[in-house]
């Protein structure tokens, strides 16, 4: 059991050789690279599909922010005149308050 641990110890220090280094750079770059043929039709033909395709989408989406942005608007337009509202009655009754109080301390002296 003490001789597989020192050599597994031993594992843990080695190092590859610069000669290994070469070997695998040597290799690498002599295997045979897969080659990538495209014709020019196939790749204008697939550039204007896809920006074909992002013209349509983009113009989708803006009728789309367009129409959302109408409704939008006409929503807050309708929401403004009920957020005017509630401030006004806010304010009618904290002056009939006042203006109740003030009543009251003069009929009462």
């Amino acid at each position: 059991m003490e001789e597989i641990l020192k050599n597994l110890k031993k594992l843990k220090e080695i190092e590859p050789s610069s000669e290994c280094f070469f070997r695998t750079e040597v290799l690498v770059k002599s295997s045979p690279q897969p080659k990538r043929d495209f014709s020019p039709f196939l790749t204008i033909s697939l550039s204007l599909i896809i920006l074909i395709g992002l013209i349509f989408g983009l113009k989708n989406k803006t009728n789309q922010l367009a129409i959302h942005s109408k409704e939008n608007k006409e929503t807050k337009i309708a929401q403004m005149d009920f957020d005017l509202q509630l401030p006004q009655i806010s304010y009618y009754q904290e002056t009939e308050n006042i203006i109740s109080v003030a009543l009251n301390e003069i009929i009462n002296k």
